[in-house]
């Protein structure tokens, strides 16, 4: 498989993987969780529930339908430039689909239940294998470095820094700190942000339900989303160390070929991480479904927050709350509580990263 086929092949399964998450989302949020509006738990399995979740699909097929046609059809060029900008597009259109049936939903809606759980004992959420397997990555950078350091007479006074989709590198560097050391920055610079997000999910979480029938599947989804975002940490690291010691390869041919690793297994991490949370459900909610006995009450709870809260049913804003990291209403995660001061310093750090990978470009 060449370099070419491979991002052909990339950029058509994200096309299939957006589409297929999709699909499935409105299955994996929690029950009295409804396109992002609190409902009775029942209306789902309701037939105006079924009915929505109909239209929601049919519109669904029709988007993506259009979407992969384009990223096939643009793939298959001689040079695919334009497939991210196609899987916003499609990104774009899956969410006007989920907002037209968020609106149908809206008048089925009830008040949440906004007492919260206090938690009956200290638990506190400790990283997934502590904080050695948290600096992991971290260690891995620093050990990359150092061998960098002790072979820096074996490294090529020039040496290729990008390879063109034929494999064959189309741009080269010469031996300085900035170029050798380069990747190594640009990745740790990735790595901080993530870091931060895996800590505050073992700190900065507020927990929906932790006692009860669902405190034990919303703590293991929790662990696994944790283990999850350490994951991609440890795949940056990875990436960021077989780039940076590409120089020392015998052969640079042999290097523009295995990089074609790096390419897929990206997609294959994010896949099998997909479908672990997915097979967990938002929340846990699916594990506790097969052990929630039947409903005694009408009251609904969702997540313990107002609708009013959600701006389009996805940016949470309340100054009354304390959490930063809060449970999606429509997806397979956490997002950022857009009222605390916390949640706009990760995002500055998010958005100053293109900035520091571009001085280091320049560098």
């Amino acid at each position: 498989m060449t370099p070419l086929t491979a991002v052909r092949a990339i950029t058509l399964t994200l096309g299939v993987l957006i589409a297929a998450l999709h699909w499935f989302l409105p299955a994996l949020t929690r029950p009295d969780l409804y396109f992002a509006v609190t409902v009775p738990p029942g209306l789902r399995h309701s037939a105006a529930g079924m009915a929505i979740l109909r239209r929601y699909r049919g519109e669904l097929v029709a988007v993506s339908l259009l979407a992969l046609v384009a990223l096939a059809a643009c793939s298959l060029g001689p040079a695919p430039a334009f497939t991210p900008l196609l899987l916003l597009v499609q990104l774009a259109g899956s969410f006007f689909v989920f907002y037209r049936a968020r609106a149908r939903v809206r008048p089925h809606g009830v008040v949440s239940a906004s007492m919260r759980e206090a938690e009956p004992e200290d638990r506190s959420r400790t990283l997934p294998g502590g904080s050695l397997a948290a600096s992991g990555p971290f260690l891995l950078v620093a050990a990359c470095a150092a061998y960098l350091k002790v072979n820096w007479q074996q490294i090529p006074t020039r040496f290729p820094i990008h390879w063109g989709l034929s494999g064959m590198p189309d741009a080269w560097a010469t031996r300085s700190l900035i170029n050798v050391y380069r990747p190594l920055l640009v990745m740790s610079a990735a790595l901080i942000p993530l870091t931060l997000l895996l800590y505050g999910m073992s700190h900065w979480v507020r927990p929906i339900r932790r006692s009860g029938i669902d405190g034990g599947p919303e703590s293991r989804f929790q662990r696994t989303a944790s283990i999850a975002v350490l994951a991609i940490e440890y795949l940056i690291a990875l990436q960021a160390a077989w780039i940076a010691l590409q120089p020392l390869l015998p052969d640079f041919r042999v290097a523009g070929a295995a990089g074609m690793l790096t390419l897929l297994l990206p997609l294959l991490v994010v896949i099998a991480l997909v479908f672990a949370l997915a097979r967990l459900g938002q929340g846990g909610s699916r594990l506790s479904a097969k052990e929630e006995p039947p409903q005694t009450s009408s009251e609904a709870v969702g997540d313990r927050t107002d609708d009013r809260y959600w701006l389009l049913g996805v940016i949470y804003f309340n100054r009354d709350d304390p959490a930063i990291l809060i449970e999606k209403r429509f997806g397979i995660g956490y997002t950022l509580n857009f009222a605390r001061p916390m949640s706009w310093s990760i995002i500055l750090l998010v958005l100053l990263l293109p900035a520091v990978l571009a001085l280091l470009r320049r560098a």
